[in-house]
């Protein structure tokens, strides 16, 4: 990066640049569509290789870009000697570049919840609770509400998802606020305004679904 063989992707006016996230064992490389990228990337691997005397499962790698011809992408991944990637992907179990608002999403994981997924979840629960199987539902002897108080007003403890979800999304607010250096964070307030902009109603922006629906719970828990 110093010497300008890799040039990142850049966010918002103030130009952030985004070259590399890593978490556990997964990473991600960030950049310009160009052929000078794809050589450094692949220098750096064998780099990676060499000095670490371990080997990178190229198998499981993938290679994308967005707005070039798909010659170009093949070209480029055969370079790396990986697959190529395909839009929405699997990053961390989660979709991207999927339309959140489909039921179907939701079966791998949880994040806005529709109501439906919200029923389906409860569904389960009440099934291992009483006892009941997929296709045999047993009589529940207390109410559901009574079952997700806390224990010391003699409930269950069990979360009720209609509003601990709800509460999971506000606490974005408190991240946003907290921690305004991190690079998550600059890039949030770039692209929408950061925790500031989390209470104001806006219309015909292109704000991204995920950050509609998180403004969404807010302006509406603020009303209540």
């Amino acid at each position: 990066m110093e010497k300008n063989l890799f040039r990142g992707f850049s966010v918002g006016t103030n130009n952030v640049e985004i070259s590399i996230l890593q978490y556990a064992d997964y990473t991600i490389f960030f950049g310009e569509a160009s052929m000078e990228n794809v050589k450094t990337i692949k220098a750096v691997l064998r780099t990676f290789e060499l000095v670490s005397d371990l080997k990178i499962n190229f198998s499981k790698s993938c290679f994308g870009a967005i707005g070039m011809p798909d010659q170009w992408k093949h070209d480029a991944a055969k370079y790396i000697n990986c697959s190529l990637l395909f839009i929405p992907f699997i990053y961390l179990d989660i979709p991207i570049g999927a339309n959140p608002r489909r039921c179907q999403l939701w079966d791998l994981i949880i994040n806005k919840v529709p109501n439906r997924v919200v029923d389906k979840l409860v569904s389960i629960q009440r099934r291992f609770l009483w006892g009941g199987g997929i296709e045999q539902k047993k009589i529940a002897w207390i109410r559901w509400d009574s079952v997700c108080l806390p224990k010391e007003k003699e409930g269950l403890g069990l979360k009720d998802i209609k509003t601990f979800n709800p509460a999971l999304l506000g606490k974005w607010k408190l991240s946003l606020c907290q921690h305004q250096v991190e690079l998550w964070a600059r890039v949030l307030d770039l692209k929408y305004g950061g925790w500031r902009s989390m209470d104001e109603v806006t219309r015909g922006t292109n704000e991204s679904i995920w950050w509609q629906d998180l403004k969404m719970v807010l302006i509406n828990r603020n009303r209540q």
